[in-house]
């Protein structure tokens, strides 16, 4: 199947149209495998993210991103405390 051909750019852009492997009707197959890598690639790309196995330097990788290792770190630190002082989240009896 040749996956660069134009007319399913909708199923590699538009998420309406998006494959959904986990669908019960799902029915994996070669091209269906190429359709779901190539969209991966190009969501990749837009990204701006490096493919699979590219990785130089894991910390670089743990650190970097939106919501790093070190803020969820942070969080759960914070989260932990305030449980112990009872400052946490109030629930209903």
């Amino acid at each position: 199947m040749n996956v660069k051909d134009e007319r399913f750019k909708a199923l590699f852009e538009d998420h309406q149209f998006a494959l959904d492997p986990t669908n019960p009707h799902f029915k994996k197959t070669k091209a269906m495998a190429a359709l779901l890598e190539e969209r991966q690639n190009r969501q990749r790309a837009v990204r701006g993210e490096r493919a699979e196995g590219a990785v130089s330097d894991p910390k670089v990788n743990l650190v970097s991103g939106p919501k790093s290792l070190q803020s969820l770190v942070e969080s759960v630190k914070r989260k932990s405390t305030n449980s112990e002082l009872g400052q946490g989240k109030r629930r209903k009896l």
